[in-house]
C-alpha cells in the first residue's frame, strides 16, 4: 500500500494502485485517528450494539473499501463510514494512518481505540466479529490464500495503472487480452469454486473480497470493455459472480450504493 497520488483522473484506486512512490518515514505509528471527517455517515444500525464501535476510513469513492462495505452490509455489523476527498489525504490524513495508507478500520471498545490496516486483515476481523469466519485449520488457510491471491491480481492492477500513466497501452491490453494473464487468474479462481461459492453454497468472506476486486477492475474506464469478455468466456467464474450478486444483501448493497468506483 503506497501513497495514493496520481495525475490520471480516470485510472485510479486505492493507495498501491495509484502510485509507486515510497512512503515517508514516520517516527511512530498512530494508534487512533483523532479527527473524523465532517462528512462521516453512520450505518443504519442500533447504537447500543453488541459489537465494538467501528469506523472505516477511506476516500470518498469505493476503491478498495468496497469489499469491507459489502461485508459490513451483509453481516449487519454497525459502523461509521468516514470518507474524505483525496485532496485532503497528504496534508490531513496520511500521517494519522499506521502505514500511511487506507483503508483503515478504527475499533473502539471499552474506551480504547485501536487501528487495523491492510484490506484482507480488516476483512478477516469483520468476518470473525460477525461469525462469518468459521473455518477449520485447513479451510482458514485456504480462505486466506484466496484473499492473498486476489492481492496478486491487485499487484497486476497496480502495474496496469503505472503502464497507463506511462502511455504503454499495449502492455495493459496484453494482460486483459484473450491470451493474457487475466485469463489465468480467472481460471484459477474458477477452479476454487465448490458449489455456488468458494466454500459450498453459502457466501463467505473470500467470495466478497475477490468479487469486490473484479468489480473494481470492471469499473476501470477503457479497460472494462476488455475485462468483461474474459469473464464471460469462463462459465464457472461467470456463474460464481452471478451467485455473489444474487445474494440478497449483496444485491441490496449494489442497488443502494451511491459511491463511484473511482474518484470523479
Amino acid at each position: 500500500m503506497s501513497d495514493p497520488t496520481t495525475s490520471d483522473p480516470e485510472i485510479i484506486s486505492e493507495s498501491q494502485l495509484e502510485s509507486s512512490k515510497p512512503e515517508e518515514t514516520q517516527e511512530a505509528a498512530p494508534s487512533k485517528v483523532e479527527d473524523a471527517p465532517p462528512t462521516a455517515t453512520e450505518s443504519d444500525q442500533a447504537p447500543d450494539s453488541e459489537y465494538p464501535k467501528l469506523t472505516l476510513y477511506y476516500f470518498n469513492f469505493e476503491g478498495r473499501s468496497a469489499a469491507h462495505r459489502m461485508l459490513l452490509h451483509v453481516t449487519g455489523v454497525p459502523y461509521t463510514l468516514a470518507d474524505f476527498p483525496k485532496s485532503e489525504w497528504a496534508t490531513k490524513w496520511k500521517g494519522k494512518m499506521p502505514f500511511g495508507s487506507v483503508p483503515v478500520l478504527e475499533v473502539e471498545e471499552n474506551g480504547e481505540k485501536r487501528l487495523l490496516w491492510q484490506s484482507n486483515a480488516i476483512l478477516q476481523y469483520i468476518g470473525k466479529l460477525a461469525g462469518m469466519w468459521n473455518y477449520d485449520s485447513f479451510d482458514e488457510s485456504r480462505a486466506l490464500a484466496l484473499l492473498m491471491s486476489s492481492e496478486d491480481l491487485f499487484a497486476k492492477l497496480a502495474d496496469i495503472n503505472q503502464q497507463w500513466l506511462l502511455k504503454k497501452v499495449y502492455k495493459i491490453m496484453t494482460f486483459v487480452g484473450k491470451d493474457g494473464g487475466l485469463n489465468l487468474f480467472i481460471s484459477r479462481f474458477a477452479a476454487q469454486v465448490q458449489g455456488k461459492f468458494f466454500f459450498g453454497d453459502q457466501i463467505g468472506v473470500p467470495d466478497i473480497g475477490v468479487y469486490a476486486l473484479f468489480k473494481m477492475l470492471l469499473g476501470m474506464p477503457k479497460v472494462d470493455v476488455k475485462v468483461l469478455p474474459r469473464i464471460q468466456e469462463n462459465d464457472v467464474f461467470l456463474q460464481w459472480m452471478k451467485n455473489v450478486e444474487a445474494d440478497p444483501k449483496i444485491f441490496e448493497y449494489l442497488k443502494t450504493n451511491d459511491k463511484p468506483t473511482f474518484e470523479r
